[in-house]
């Protein structure tokens, strides 16, 4: 029989100056005269418990809580640019320390004319009647890049000389961010600054060994900072983080959520060395780096820009693996290929060909019928979207068909792995010349390396592009790409957003495919069927 013998215990110390005590909350009897002191305590005890119990469930939006500029007239149409105010939709969250933040209205705050910190008027005791009034000033927002937080807040509310209840809120904070030139190499532009301003907050420049690698920077909690990079204090484990924007000193352009949003991320109880590998953090941020990149590219389709977009003047870095929503054109060859296979097929059949196999002639004569109305479908309802060609550049290979395991398989790896540039390193000449004199290599060499280098294909990795040939989404809302099935009845409006993505996917292949010459998606699914054998007897 096992025994339970306890070996020691622990009470933090309550009464030695300086000592922070643990718990500890009124022990009430009868005769005893209770004070304000005695009811205070026992709820800072129960809300110091809450506290732990928050932590203990993991910080990060819970739901809710998005963000939109003054510019947005409908939910489905936002906008990333304009206007001076910011919309904060009802939400729920937990900070890092474990505070609860909730909001139920929709909050609009002003950047034109925003108040200087000021506290609010403590009014929990008794003080003279009329002196309530807290002095703010007016203050103007620099021009620069801003994080939007929110954390608790309380204030007093009832009679006019002692505050009869105590009401809980919110206070929302734009904290100033650093003043960024390169993000992991890549110089920041107009045109890329949200992209490398939202892969700053989402790690780029921390290092895999950096403790909090894969969350918000360590240096936006002033811990670990990296060399070279500003610390912000400002930010505290009281704030949730909830958005990112840029501020010209008149309106608001590049609004981003996922910069800094995170679902809720469970704690890590393991050391920080290995933690960081178990822990839910870098899988958070991966998933985080998912959605921004996902929202930019919508955001770009709904301003019909994806067609003409190009990844190394819009994204100085990707995530390893995405979802690009692409235009009917993809399909163009895909179609003119089917309708020629067709026509040979059926003029093959007609002149008696097949023999003994003619039936499974037919049957492959109908599926490719069937197919060819799915994708004149297809063609049809798909709008504006990305031409990878165009959007990848040089990079770009076509990789023909995947299953979607294949493509979350891959996706989930990604959340793993560092962002993938799209254009070379940005390195100074003098840098350049520093580093070379440091290794000891000749000058003329070392030039005659740069210039090789930045012309070389070798300093960045393709990015190889597939169709899914599995439905991804709802059928109400797209269309399914598997062709085996009969097509829908009526394609979905022209004009709308592309139904269709690719799957792409940096430094990761799938067989010897990825890098040869892609055979057309036709000849893929024909292969399919037909593994035995060879189209119309060759």
């Amino acid at each position: 029989m096992m025994s339970a013998f306890t070996v020691g215990g622990h009470f933090p110390d309550t009464t030695s100056p300086g000592i922070t005590p643990g718990l500890r909350w009124p022990s009430y009897r009868s005769g005893r005269v209770l004070t304000a002191t005695d009811l205070t305590a026992d709820q800072q005890a129960a809300r110091a418990r809450d506290r732990l119990l928050g932590r203990a469930t993991g910080h990060g939006v819970v739901s809710g809580f998005t963000v939109a500029t003054s510019a947005v007239q409908t939910r489905e149409s936002p906008s990333s640019s304009g206007g001076n105010t910011l919309t904060v939709n009802p939400g729920a969250g937990i900070t890092r320390s474990g505070d609860p933040v909730s909001l139920e209205l929709q909050t609009t705050l002003p950047l034109i004319g925003v108040l200087a910190e000021a506290e609010l008027p403590n009014v929990a005791g008794f003080h003279c009647c009329g002196s309530t009034s807290a002095s703010t000033t007016g203050a103007l927002l620099t021009a620069g890049a801003y994080l939007l937080a929110v954390r608790p807040a309380e204030r007093t509310e009832g009679g006019k000389c002692a505050g009869q209840w105590t009401v809980a809120g919110l206070e929302f904070r734009a904290i100033a961010l650093p003043a960024l030139t390169t993000v992991g190499g890549r110089p920041v532009t107009a045109q890329n600054r949200r992209n490398l301003l939202a892969m700053w907050c989402l790690g780029a420049d921390s290092h895999l060994g950096t403790p909090d690698w894969g969350g918000l920077p360590a240096e936006l909690y002033g811990k670990h900072v990296p060399t070279g990079t500003a610390s912000l204090l400002d930010l505290t484990g009281d704030d949730l983080p909830l958005a990112v924007f840029w501020w010209d000193g008149l309106q608001i352009a590049d609004l981003d959520l996922w910069s800094v949003r995170r679902r809720i991320t469970e704690p890590e109880p393991a050391d920080p060395t290995f933690g960081l590998l178990t822990g839910d953090e870098r899988i958070a941020s991966g998933q985080a780096r998912f959605h921004q990149f996902t929202a930019q590219c919508n955001q770009l389709a709904r301003e019909n820009q994806a067609s003409s977009t190009v990844a190394s003047e819009r994204f100085g870095l990707l995530p390893p693996a995405g979802f690009l929503p692409i235009g009917a054109g993809m399909l163009d060859e895909q179609l003119e290929s089917l309708r020629d296979t067709l026509a040979r097929l059926r003029d093959w059949l007609a002149d008696g060909g097949a023999g003994v196999s003619r039936s499974r002639y037919l049957s492959l004569l109908s599926w490719l019928e069937q197919a060819l109305a799915r994708w004149t479908a297809l063609q049809a309802g798909s709008g504006s979207g990305f031409v990878p060609e165009a959007f990848f550049g040089r990079l770009a290979r076509f990789g023909g068909l995947i299953d979607w395991d294949l493509a979350e398989f891959a996706l989930r790896d990604s959340w793993h792995r560092r962002p993938v540039p799209t254009t070379p390193p940005d390195i100074t000449l003098v840098d350049a010349q520093q580093k070379d004199a440091a290794s000891g290599l000749r000058p003329d060499l070392g030039a005659h390396l740069r210039e090789t280098r930045a012309t070389s294909r070798a300093a960045q990795t393709p990015f190889v592009y597939y169709l899914v040939q599995q439905q991804l989404f709802p059928p109400t809302q797209v269309l399914p790409l598997d062709l085996t099935q009969p097509p829908p009845e009526s394609p979905p409006p022209s004009g709308s957003p592309s139904q269709l993505y690719v799957f792409f996917v940096a430094g990761w292949t799938v067989g010897a495919r990825t890098t040869m010459p892609a055979r057309l998606l036709l000849e893929e699914q024909v292969l399919d069927l037909l593994s035995s054998g060879k189209l119309f007897g060759r």
